[in-house]
């Protein structure tokens, strides 16, 4: 499949490494202005080349707070976005690009700068989901996938499955129901919801003909999910949206007018939908679907749409090494203000790879 083999090119896995700890290879790089009360906003600037990354922090209004730095290569990647709640910022760090030993899910405080390491004993994760009492993480290593749950509270409560002749796209949290996304060796696709206290399976549903799910959202009683590709082995990009009804268990299709469908977020009955290819790094459209009628309009920003996110009405968009926050009144999307992300010249390649809202 064209995602998994970015990875294998990308990101060579070798070796195995384990243990618990708190607060390691962390150097606060700007202590006497940590204005933590007013972060909104926090960027994840890392390198596969070195165990260092950058957190950098903005207020509401895009002003520049602070930074802080973390000793982790490969932190939080375009395809393992972070999660952030209640302060607490989740994300994956893989480890340098040669050795790529890392198996931990890191949790840092904002308010504390501290740090906590959730060991899961899977080496290169490459996804991430967040419940109110655990932490999920994915990867996929010679044709088997494994799923791990942590305890938020307890770091000795950790369960592991394992499906074999499988590949676990995705997984996703939502009103505290664990989903994934599966692809059997006939290159099928499952929408699956998982047992949260098992792993096991509790329904799945083939999703093959609508095409491999990238995001998802739940209003209501409706689960909307993106389609990045049509056929994600061919590398054909899809153009769609998938509809998963919770009370009937029937499925529906909303075709849109352009490719990639990537982030979706909700405001007054407005779904928006991002599109961006996360293989290729580009994208700068974003559609607007009235859920009453499914209605549609797309529009095409000056800059690329890498993530997009809302927090208390406004739109957050991640592109081009800048954060941006944008209004829109029913008619057109207005920029309020431009960040620009000051990326490490120490030629190390670092990038900006993720952001997060603080709520």
């Amino acid at each position: 499949m064209k995602r998994l083999i970015s990875f294998v090119v990308l990101f060579a896995i070798l070796n195995v490494f384990s243990g618990c700890t708190t607060d390691i290879r962390h150097k606060d790089t700007d202590k006497l202005h940590k204005d933590t009360a007013n972060v909104k906003v926090g960027v994840i600037e890392t390198t596969g080349y070195k165990n260092k990354s950058y957190l950098h922090f903005f207020d509401e209004d895009l002003n520049f707070l602070y930074k802080d730095e973390v000793g982790y290569a490969s932190l939080s990647e375009p395809f393992d976005k972070p999660f952030c709640e209640n302060g607490e910022v989740y994300a994956i760090p893989k480890g340098e690009f040669v050795k790529r030993k890392e198996t931990y899910i890191m949790g840092y405080d904002i308010d504390s700068g501290k740090y906590k390491l959730y060991d899961t004993k899977l080496r290169s994760m490459n996804k991430l989901a967040v419940s109110d009492e655990f932490l999920f993480g994915v990867n996929c290593i010679n044709g088997v996938s494994n799923i791990v749950r942590c305890s938020k509270d307890d770091l000795s409560d950790v369960i592991t499955k394992s499906f074999k002749q499988l590949y676990i796209l995705d997984i996703f949290v939502s009103n505290e129901k664990l989903y994934a996304v599966i692809n059997d060796k006939k290159d099928r696709v499952f929408f699956t919801e998982l047992s949260i206290g098992t792993l096991e399976v509790v329904e799945q549903y083939d999703v093959t003909s609508y095409g491999s799910p990238c995001d998802l959202i739940e209003c209501e009683n409706k689960i909307y999910i993106s389609n990045q590709y049509q056929n994600e082995t061919l590398g054909t990009p899809g153009s769609s949206l998938t509809v998963f009804d919770t009370e009937t268990k029937k499925f529906r299709e909303i075709q849109l007018t352009e490719y990639y469908p990537n982030n979706l977020v909700i405001k007054d009955n407005l779904l928006f939908v991002s599109h961006y290819d996360l293989v290729q790094n580009r994208g700068n459209k974003i559609s607007v679907i009235n859920l009453d009628n499914y209605d549609m309009e797309t529009f095409e920003l000056t800059h690329s749409v890498g993530q997009l996110s809302i927090c208390d009405e406004y739109f957050y968009i991640l592109g081009d090494n800048c954060i941006y926050k944008y209004s829109y009144d029913g008619y057109e999307f207005t920029q309020i203000k431009k960040a620009d992300i000051s990326v490490d010249k120490s030629g190390t390649f670092f990038y900006v790879a993720s952001f997060f809202i603080n709520e």
